[in-house]
């Protein structure tokens, strides 16, 4: 505390400002398990998801670039088997796809874009 020229005390209260930026994990259960292909990869202008089970009920996809930059999101029609994705306006390099099932299991696919 501290008192001004009329002898009244005055506080002096500091704060700090945090930010946070938070990383969630992506936990990539074995493509195995779900049997999901992509190609061709590296790819130019469109990607093939292929062997989407029905059962697994994925319900979007995501792409995002190398560095965790949200790209774009599209979502799957239910009974889905097979994607077709437009990459042709990215610019080369490493993305992922993310695709997302509706239990909210994520299942992340490499590709490279040329």
């Amino acid at each position: 505390m501290v008192s001004n020229a009329n002898g009244a005390l005055q506080d002096t209260i500091f704060s700090n400002i945090l930010q946070f930026r938070l990383a969630t994990a992506i936990v990539n259960p074995s493509l195995n398990q779900y049997g999901i292909g992509l190609f061709p990869n590296p790819a130019e202008h469109f990607l093939t998801i292929n062997n989407l089970r029905v059962t697994d009920k994925w319900k979007s996809l995501k792409i995002i670039n190398g560095t965790g930059n949200h790209i774009k999101t599209n979502k799957i029609n239910p009974g889905s088997t097979m994607v077709n994705v437009e990459i042709k306006s990215l610019a080369s390099g490493l993305y992922f796809i993310l695709l997302e099932n509706h239990k909210g299991i994520t299942v992340a696919l490499p590709f490279v874009k040329q």
